[in-house]
């Protein structure tokens, strides 16, 4: 009978045969499936543990590098006045750069080469940027600005002149002559900030014209953009121009989401042209401590709200970032609480992070002001 032909199958196999066969191959194919899958789990955690590593390693090296140029003057270095004796200084007579510049926010470097702000959990500054003339180009940043910060993190502020300095290509006949430089890599514009000096005095000005980008390359230092027409002495081809900088780094929220729906926070940098810069995302906090050195010779570790912190006498700053995984890969909700300088950041603390199955790692390093220590 034709129902005897499965008996003449080539391969010689019984129906339960077949069956078995077919069992194993899916028991072996959801064994693989599983593997696989475990595979892609593992590879997802590896991938947020490494992302989470470099982000917080370039954040923390970038903002660390950048804090210890705090008031970087080329040679002429401002630790020829005592730390401990600022209060009893004529700085009229002092040397120390003169700013020139328009709408610079200080005319004196030392109070604001480096300046630290709280923001506190309901998005107030302390201290207020509005109540100090030499905190005026942060206004902006702290109202109008597209991108702020976000309420419980801290803002820092520093100023310094360019670590790369080339010479005057000739000596200036008078104050009131231009600044004329050979070198053409800095690409100087129209307003930008300059630092120009030698061992014993230095000046602030703005760019006042449109410079050449073909050598020899003149800087002008007109009123319209300048206090004054003159600086302070006609310097030599022994001085040195700089790029003078203002770095204001902050933690914002970016506006974008990741595959989970999350909100994604980044590092920022905001210049003296009022350009606002995103450094490196995954950066959910930062938070500040000023070491101020005291009459004794300690140093006292305090937050830039505290109203008896003298930022001119601080030598060293300790840094805290909370850095966060891209990607959701943690096998539960993370309810840790980090610490941070002067900060303790959890799930439900005055400052909280945004929970998630999240990696977090604190990244955090004491930087000594070459500048002042």
């Amino acid at each position: 009978m034709k129902l005897i032909a499965l008996n003449s199958m080539p391969s010689g196999t019984t129906l339960i045969e077949t069956l078995i066969a077919v069992a194993l191959s899916i028991f072996m194919l959801a064994g693989m499936l599983q593997i696989m899958n475990g595979t892609r789990q593992t590879n997802r955690l590896e991938e947020a543990l490494t992302d989470l590593q470099e982000t917080g390693r370039f954040a923390i090296d970038a903002l660390s590098e950048t804090v210890s140029y705090r008031g970087f003057q080329g040679c002429m270095m401002p630790v020829t006045i005592s730390v401990t004796d600022e209060d009893n200084v004529n700085w009229d007579n002092a040397i120390y750069t003169q700013p020139r510049a328009l709408n610079f926010p200080s005319t004196n470097l030392a109070q604001t080469s480096l300046r630290g702000f709280e923001v506190d959990s309901a998005g107030t500054w302390s201290p207020d940027p509005s109540n100090l003339a030499s905190n005026s180009d942060l206004l902006a940043l702290k109202t109008t600005n597209t991108i702020k910060p976000i309420p419980g993190s801290d803002v820092i502020s520093i100023q310094y002149a360019d670590p790369t300095g080339v010479p005057l290509s000739s000596n200036m006949s008078s104050s009131n002559s231009d600044v004329v430089i050979d070198d053409t890599s800095f690409n100087l514009q129209q307003d930008d900030l300059v630092f120009v000096g030698d061992c014993a005095m230095g000046d602030l000005f703005r760019v006042s014209n449109n410079p050449s980008t073909i050598a020899p390359i003149a800087l002008e230092h007109r009123i319209s953009s300048n206090t004054v027409n003159s600086l302070r002495r006609a310097y030599t081809v022994d001085a040195q121009v700089r790029p003078f900088h203002v770095d204001t780094f902050f933690v914002a929220n970016t506006g974008r989401k990741n595959i989970t729906g999350k909100s994604i926070y980044a590092l920022y940098q905001y210049d003296a042209a009022g350009n606002t810069n995103e450094l490196i995302e995954g950066v959910e906090n930062l938070q500040i401590l000023y070491g101020e050195q005291l009459a004794n010779g300690s140093i006292s570790y305090r937050t830039s709200s505290d109203a008896t912190l003298n930022m001119r006498k601080v030598v060293s700053v300790q840094l805290g970032l909370l850095v966060t995984s891209p990607i959701e890969a943690a096998p539960q909700t993370d309810t840790n609480t980090y610490a941070l300088p002067g900060e303790n950041i959890g799930p439900s603390t005055t400052i909280a992070h945004s929970g998630g199955k999240f990696f977090r790692k604190v990244f955090s390093r004491t930087v000594q002001l070459r500048n002042r220590s």
